[in-house]
Order: structure tokens, then sequence, then C-alpha cells
């Protein structure tokens, strides 16, 4: 993938705009001769104003600086676009002769991308921006890669978010029928029955208990994950609550042939106050 865009701005590195920013006629022709050259587009601007009027009506890809005829200009230009950044990245050349070190120093440190020394070489200037048009186009394919993924992980989360939030929503729903069968087979089994069937209901009756377990495991993460989750708060009988985690993991016990009781303090009170469905889940998950 990353060759393909390489392949393409190479193919393209002559399909570019530039903007000048200067008063120097003879440094402008020197630059649009290499520009031209190539098959490039260039425009000119003699001060701050209209290089940013250029700028917000068309964007350039390159910016060029004379920072010999308009270093005021050029400066204020280069803070302007770090402190309001353009969508589409624009790259700056600054062009000064020897011994302009001050002005280089002070457009570096508002962000210049490149320094070209004037008088230069034509194959200089034109290998300099064919180095910087490439990298500006990869940059700004970068960009729209990671425009594009942080646009899939949104709608990635929002489908997990509605999600979560259904089977939220849905919690009582679908705990309901489930109690229902809980308590008319444990109704049922204290009527009068053979003892086949009394195996059977009890079979029916473990295995519910153990489904309505899963089920509220399943909606536990849902509301976890939706933010939903809450804790009950009302009185319920603590040591029933033991016998009953204890009561369905024996058929388990009885298998590996494991004794497994339990020993409440006298000071415990009889009912106390909390999650009941919550002790059991920790219960049964120890």
């Amino acid at each position: 993938m990353f060759r393909k865009l390489i392949r393409r701005d190479d193919m393209n590195v002559t399909k570019y705009q530039a903007l000048l920013l200067g008063t120097d006629p003879k440094l402008a022709d020197a630059v649009a001769l290499v520009i031209r050259s190539d098959g490039a587009s260039i425009g000119f601007a003699g001060n701050y104003s209209d290089s940013l009027r250029a700028l917000q009506n068309h964007p350039p890809d390159l910016v060029l600086l004379d920072l010999k005829t308009a270093e005021a200009d050029a400066l204020n230009l280069l803070r302007q676009l770090k402190h309001h950044p353009p969508a589409t990245p624009v790259f700056t050349i600054a062009l000064a002769p020897s011994g302009e070190n001050t002005a280089v120093v002070r457009a570096f440190d508002l962000g210049l991308n490149e320094f070209i020394q004037v008088p230069f070489e034509n194959s200089l200037l034109r290998a300099r921006l064919h180095g910087l048009i490439q990298l500006q186009h990869r940059l700004a394919e970068l960009l729209r890669w990671q425009q594009e993924l942080t646009e899939a992980v949104r709608a990635a989360e929002a489908n997990s978010r509605a999600k979560s939030e259904f089977l939220a929503a849905m919690s009582h729903e679908i705990r309901t029928p489930m109690n229902g069968v809980i308590a008319m087979t444990s109704l049922l089994m204290e009527t009068s029955m053979t003892p086949d069937q009394r195996g059977y209901l009890e079979t029916i009756h473990n295995s519910s208990e153990s489904l309505l377990t899963i089920i509220n495991d399943i909606l536990d993460f849902s509301k976890i994950e939706a933010g939903k989750m809450e804790l009950e708060k009302r009185p319920f009988d603590l040591r029933a609550c033991i016998e009953e985690s204890l009561d369905m993991l024996a058929p388990r016990m009885l298998d590996k042939q494991v004794d497994l009781v339990y020993e409440a303090d006298d000071r415990i009170p009889g009912l106390i106050e909390g999650d009941g469905l919550r002790v059991r889940q920790v219960l049964m998950n120890l």
C-alpha cells in the first residue's frame, strides 16, 4: 500500500501549485522558470494580505518566502500558518542570500520547512521542490487514512454501544420469563409425584437456574459496557443466599465426591441490605 502511494506521488510530483511572497522581480522570474519547466503553476503575492488571500481562496502546495524583500510579511504568514494551519498541509521554503541568518532562524522558529540560499542552482531548487511535494502528498494521504480510521473506530464504538444499551434495556424482559420458569418448577416440586418425575423436574429447575446465571452474566457485561451498571439495595437473607448457591453447586460437588459446607457466625444478622444476586454470583465464582 505504501509503495503504491510513493509511485502515485512520483507521477504527480509536477502537478502542484506554488506561491511566492516577495517583491524581487528577478527572483520571481528565476523561481517561475524552474516551476513552470516542470509543468507546475505559480502565483505571486507582494505582501502579507495578498498572500493570506491567496491561501484562503486557492491554497497552494508550496509557499516560497523571499526573506530579503518581504521578511516581515513572510514571518507574519508563517505565524498565521502555525497558529491556524489549513486543512491541507502547506510546506514553506525560505529564500535568502547569505548573511540573513537571523531572519532564517526566526522563520524556522515559526515552523519553516526548508531554506534555500540565493542565488541558487536550478537543479537544486527543482530537487528540493520535488522532495517537499512528495512529502506533502504522503502526509496528506496519511491524514486521510487517519481520518478514515478514526471514523471507522467511532462507528464501531457506536455499534457496540448500541448493542450494549439494547441488551441493558432488555434486562427485565429477558429475566422475567426465566424467573417464572424457576418459580413454577419450585412450586411443582412441592406437589406429590413419582421419583422419576421429581428427578426430571429437578433437572429442569437446575438447568433453569444455570441458564439464568448465564443470562445475568451477559446482561451485566452489557450494562457495564453501556455505563448503566447499578447495584440493588434491598433486604435479603444472607444464609438463604449462601445455601442456594451451594445447592446449585451440589451436583458438581457430588460428581467430584467433595463435601461443600458453610459456617455463619451467630453475630451476622439474618437479613442484610444489598444486592443478593451479585452476592450469589460472587459466591458462585469463588
